[in-house]
This record gives structure tokens, C-alpha cells and sequence, in this order.
């Protein structure tokens, strides 16, 4: 069956009324507009929620961190390099427990806050070994990083006699690329298949380990009477400050791992964090205690040689001149924190998913309206320009404040709206996309959206015919005189004037058959009336003679369904006497009368029609013809029973 809009709801697919040429206009567009931009929002999300966009995601989170101002070196810090020249200068590789324990004796002689040397020591590295563990019994705030085990990895321990207190894992969190934007403050060792041969504190899974720059941080600010700890809600905090971390799709991240408690590493720097200085400078004693004194000093590796650098954020060519030294990154992260901390500086933080949505959802919807009205060319390439640049504008005054928002689906969906509202527009009103619309909706049978415009047109054209004017003035002529219907018409049928097959004569036999006929219409105790519930709605007369189409139909179905019943109470009689009886056989031979001619036509509305018709006047001529047969049936009727010249059928009625 084809759909049809209910009549009560008013045409179809309505819009509401717009005065003016603005609300036409919004209508034109609200079409286009909105296809267009649930397309491109739905196809943008879900390549996002599949992480096809992270890459390009994660490049512009790249992009905007190298923008970012420079905050210059941190002097809460101190990092100690141990450069190429001091290897070749001491002649050792890898540099000696002496070395290490020469440079922590230096540095306590200017009461630093913390000592971190981001050097592995599972193996004794002699000569010397026996000093540098005196050092680090000798001082509580010397810390020594190990490598967290995996499950097939039983990780690096730190050296043995160690109290846990002094130890802060050095595992970084790569991104598929290489790039280093995470950083992971805590993390619990898991739970291998078997047990690892040798166990240390770095493998044991009842163990919570801290990283070697929040460890750092850490023993720096309890000195400063701030204490860190976990909210009820499992939160990190250091005093009134909470550490939030990150999820699996925080930002650009789609199904990221981010097991243990991970937040986003904002650089402070590219290549000036904290001061600098070298290993042969401090065993020297050329370094000005000041840049020691209560400091965070982080000892360790800057030679390309010892393979412990990383690509960050600042690495665009992905050249060796742009790594980071692995020493300088835990550094960049303890810098975070006491920024954040002591400073106020917020972490990097995100929008939650709804405001994400929406936010790419607006994007969508301007660059739609933008689209459609800018339709030439020069002007629709600079309202792109113009867009996109502020879209880029936004997001980068957004990060240079600390927060992470999406930046490549609303340009995309943007870009998108655009393109497709114009290319639907011009696929709407071409001749093809004409065809292909038609084509759909008469294969679907589904009664969508008719041009009111030229709707109106067609039919004006039908009504303004000859054939439609005396096919009008004929019914409007067969109404006129006798009882009423329930309809517009006021008045009943008395004959057929202008109907040259009529007999001459035949005149006063054709007025009692309709006579009769009026009567079998008109309201009978033993036959409920029957109405169409359409027909009890008030149907003011209108003038494009579409009402008075479906008016006529709707009273020839309705005579119908009336002869319908008079047989049937034919066919079941009131209780028998002298007059049941010749009522019964007057009432059976005017009924047999009545009966018309098999009709080739299935009844239809003149939505039906439409329906199934691919042109408006195709339909409206089809409906017209429906129409005319059913009068010329009934007119047939009478004819044939004017011709057997018998009236006797209806003499008891």
C-alpha cells in the first residue's frame, strides 16, 4: 500500500509557514542543509570512533604544541648531562660507579632537594661500586630508576639493597608513530602467566611504582609541607590540586592504552626545559651552587650513543637533532607537575564527548549555510579560507590555554556540508536528478514531496478546460432539485440534460426512476446510513477543483455502499405479512435494477494517484476519467431501464 500523509496533519511533509522571502529561502535551504550535513557528520564520527582519524588527529595535537610559547627553562630544575665529550674525555663506557659517585658527592656539597640519575645500575659498573653505594645509603633524597616488567618481560631492577623508597621507574609511553605525548605517573606491574626467576620490586604485581619525574616531584614538595594522595574517587592530588588523568579516547585518541595513571605531557620547551649543564663541568666544580641549591637536579645520558633519546611532539623531520634526551623528558614532566601544582597551571584538559559532538555538529551546520549562500566560485573558495582559518584560529587560542578540542572533524564536516548542500542543490534541479527523483518515488510507491507550484499550475490547466467545465456543469445539473446529499451539494438528481440518447417520450418514466431512486437514497428506519468518515468534515467549496473531485468520489462510494445495504436487507426481511411480502419483491426487483455494470476501474483517491503516477497531470487526468466513468455508469443504468419502458419494479416504492 502507498503511504499518504494524514489529511489532518495538512500537505505533505509540511514546513512551517515563513513570511517573506527570508522564509522561503530557510525553506529551500533546511532540506539540502540538513542531508548534506547528517551525511557528512555521520560518515566523520564514525571513521573517528574507528581511530581512522587519530593520525591526522595526533599530528594537529603536534602542530599546535610546536606553536605553543616557548616558557623557557624551568629553575626549579637541573639537568646534568652526560654528553659524548665527557665519555671520551674519562675514557669509559658505560660511565663508572666512580664517575656517578664523584658527581653525587659534588652535588650534596650544594644542598640540592633531589638527586634522580636516570642510569640503570642491575650490574655493578666498577671501578667504584662501593662508593656509589655509600652515596646512596648516605642520602634518602637520591633516587634510581628501574624498568617495570610486562608479561614476558621481567623488567630491570634497580640496584640491590635499595630501599623502594628510593626507586621511580623509567618507562616512557610511546605513540604508534613514535611519538612521546604521554606522560605515566604510576603503574602496577602485571600479573605473570608463571613466576619471574629473579623478583625485585619492579616486577612484583602487589606493588604501586612511581616514574623517576613524579617521585622527583614528590620528595620536592612534601619538603614544601604538600602532601599527595588519592581521592575517594581514585583522583591523584597534591594538597587542594587534582591530577586527572587520561582515558582511552581522551581528545584525538581512539582505544589508546592507557593502563596505570597517564595525563598529557604539555612541553614546556623544545630544547630549554631546565638548565644545563655537563658531567666534566660538575666533577670540575664548575657550577655555580645557586643553580644547584634546593633544586631538582636529574643526572643522566644526552649522547645520541647511549640510545636514550625520543621523538616528541617537536620532532617533524624525525631527525636525530630533533630526539630529546630521556633524562630532559623526566625532567619536562616533574616541570608539569610543580607548574601545576605551585603555579596553578592546568594540565592539558579536554571537553567531554556531548560538548565534542556538538561542537563538530555546529561546524557542520555553518559551513552549510556559508556554502549555500556563496555560490560563485572566488566567493565559495574564500568563505572556505575564511572558515577554516577560524576554526584553526579558535583551537589554537584554546591550547595556548591548556585545552585539547577537536580541530580536524569540524573541519571536515564543515568543508563537507558545504560542498554537499551546493552539490544537492544542483542535483535537485537538474534534469537528471528531476528523473532520478521521479524514478525513486514511483519504484518506493511512496507519497512524498509535490511541487505545490506547478501542481497548482496543472490543475488549473485541467480545470480550466471544456471537457472539465461540462463535466462540472453536468453533475452540478444532476444535483440540482431533489433531497440532499451529506456533501457540499445541496440538492438531489433529477435528470440528465443535454443527453441526446435519452428516447423522446422517455422523459416522465426517467423522472420516476429517479424518483425512486432518491428515495432508496434518502435515510430508511431499516437501513443505518452509512458514512465515509471523510465526508463528515466541513469541505468548503474551493476553486482549483480538486475538493469537488474528491466531494464527487466520496458520494458515489457512498451510494454505493448504500445500494450495497439495501440488498442486504433485501436478502434479510423483516417478519413476514401481506405488506413485508411486497415490499420484499418491489424492494428486490429495483435493487436488481440498480445493479451497474462490472466496473474495469479499482475505486482510488486522488492521492492514490499521485501515488501511482510519475506526473501530477498525468494523475489529476486519470482521477478526472474515474470520475466521468462512474457518472457515465449510473447514466447507463437508467437508459437501459428507460428503454425496457417498464416501471412497474419501482411502483411499490
Amino acid at each position: 500500500m502507498p503511504l499518504s500523509w494524514p489529511p489532518k496533519f495538512g500537505p505533505r511533509w509540511p514546513w512551517p509557514p515563513l513570511p517573506g522571502p527570508v522564509g522561503e529561502s530557510v525553506v529551500r535551504l533546511a532540506r539540502p542543509l540538513l542531508a548534506a550535513s547528517l551525511l557528512v557528520t555521520g560518515a566523520t564520527l564514525g571513521l573517528r570512533s574507528l581511530g581512522w582519524l587519530e593520525f591526522v588527529e595526533l599530528t594537529a595535537y603536534d602542530h599546535f604544541m610546536q606553536r605553543q610559547p616557548d616558557l623557557g627553562p624551568d629553575n626549579r630544575l637541573l639537568v646534568v648531562g652526560i654528553t659524548e665529550t665527557d665519555l671520551q674525555t674519562l675514557q669509559e663506557w658505560p660511565v663508572s660507579d666512580r664517575s656517578l659517585a664523584r658527581a653525587i658527592a659534588q652535588l650534596q656539597q650544594h644542598d640540592p632537594a633531589v638527586i634522580a640519575v636516570d642510569i640503570t645500575r642491575d650490574f655493578p659498573q666498577e671501578p667504584g661500586h662501593r662508593e656509589f653505594m655509600a652515596q646512596l645509603s648516605q642520602h634518602p633524597n637520591i633516587l634510581l630508576p628501574c624498568k617495570t616488567s610486562s608479561l614476558d618481560d621481567l623488567g630491570t631492577p634497580p640496584p640491590p639493597g635499595l630501599s623502594p623508597d628510593q626507586v621511580g621507574f623509567a618507562d616512557l609511553v610511546i605513540d604508534p608513530g613514535g611519538i612521546l605525548r604521554r606522560s605515566l605517573l604510576l603503574v602496577t606491574p602485571p600479573q605473570p602467566a608463571k613466576p619471574f626467576p629473579k623478583q625485585h620490586v619492579c616486577n612484583d604485581p602487589t606493588q604501586t611504582l612511581l616514574s623517576l619525574g613524579f617521585r622527583s616531584t614528590l620528595l620536592y614538595l612534601q619538603a614544601q609541607g604538600i602532601e599527595a594522595g588519592f581521592t575517594e574517587a581514585g583522583k591523584l592530588y597534591f594538597g587542594p590540586t587534582i591530577i586527572p588523568q587520561i582515558g582511552p579516547n581522551t581528545g584525538g585518541y581512539r582505544n589508546a592504552d592507557t593502563a596505570g595513571y597517564q595525563v598529557m605531557l604539555h612541553y614546556r620547551s623544545a630544547a630549554n626545559a631546565a638548565p644545563q649543564i655537563s658531567l666534566l663541568d660538575l666533577l670540575d666544580g664548575q657550577v655555580d651552587p645557586a643553580l644547584v641549591r634546593d633544586r631538582i637536579v636529574m643526572l643522566g645520558y644526552t649522547t645520541p650513543q647511549a640510545k636514550d633519546d625520543f621523538y616528541t611532539p617537536f620532532s617533524s623531520a624525525r631527525s636525530d637533532k630533533q630526539k630529546m634526551p630521556g633524562v630532559v623528558v623526566h625532567a619536562q614532566s616533574a616541570s608539569q607537575l610543580l607548574a601545576t601544582v605551585l603555579d596553578g597551571q592546568p594540565l592539558l584538559w579536554v571537553w567531554p564527548h556531548p560538548a565534542e559532538l556538538l561542537w563538530i555538529v555546529g561546524w557542520s551546520l555553518l559551513g552549510g549555510i556559508l556554502g549555500w549562500y556563496s555560490r560563485h566560485p572566488a566567493a565559495f573558495a574564500l568563505v572556505i579560507v575564511l572558515g577554516a582559518g577560524g576554526l584553526y584560529a579558535i583551537s589554537l587560542a584554546i591550547f595556548f590555554q591548556g585545552g585539547w578540542i577537536p580541530v580536524v572533524p569540524p573541519a571536515l564536516t564543515f568543508l563537507g556540508t558545504a560542498v554537499g548542500v551546493v552539490l544537492l542543490d544542483r542535483f535537485n534541479n537538474s534534469a537528471y536528478g528531476q528523473q532520478v527523483y521521479r524514478t525513486v518515488k514511483t519504484l518506493l510507491h511512496l507519497d512524498i514531496e509535490i511541487d505545490e507550484d506547478k501542481l497548482e499550475k496543472q490543475v488549473a490547466e485541467i480545470t480550466e478546460s471544456d471537457y472539465f467545465r461540462d463535466l462540472q456543469d453536468k453533475v452540478k445539473t444532476l444535483r440540482e432539485g431533489g433531497p440532499s446529499f451529506d456533501g457540499p451539494f445541496d440538492s438531489a438528481v433529477p435528470g440528465w440534460p443535454g443527453d441526446d440518447a435519452l428516447a423522446p417520450g422517455a422523459a416522465a418514466h426517467l423522472d420516476s426512476d429517479l424518483e425512486a431512486l432518491n428515495l432508496l437514497l434518502a435515510p430508511d428506519p431499516l437501513v443505518p446510513p452509512q458514512r465515509d468518515p471523510l465526508a463528515t468534515q466541513d469541505h468548503a467549496p474551493t476553486d482549483d477543483g480538486l475538493e469537488f473531485l474528491n466531494d464527487l468520489n466520496r458520494e458515489a462510494q457512498q451510494f454505493k455502499q448504500q445500494r450495497a445495504e439495501a440488498i442486504a436487507v433485501a436478502q434479510d426481511p423483516p417478519p413476514a405479512d401481506d405488506d413485508g411480502r411486497g415490499f420484499l419483491d418491489d424492494l428486490t426487483q429495483a435493487t436488481q435494477w440498480l445493479q451497474p455494470p462490472a466496473s474495469p476501474y479499482s475505486p482510488f483517491t486522488l492521492e492514490d494517484a499521485f501515488c501511482r503516477c510519475s506526473d501530477t497531470s498525468d494523475a489529476t487526468a486519470r482521477y478526472v476519467n474515474f470520475i466521468d466513468h462512474e457518472i457515465k455508469q449510473l447514466k447507463q443504468s437508467l437508459r437501459d431501464r428507460v428503454g425496457q419502458g417498464d416501471s412497474k419494479p419501482l411502483d411499490g416504492i
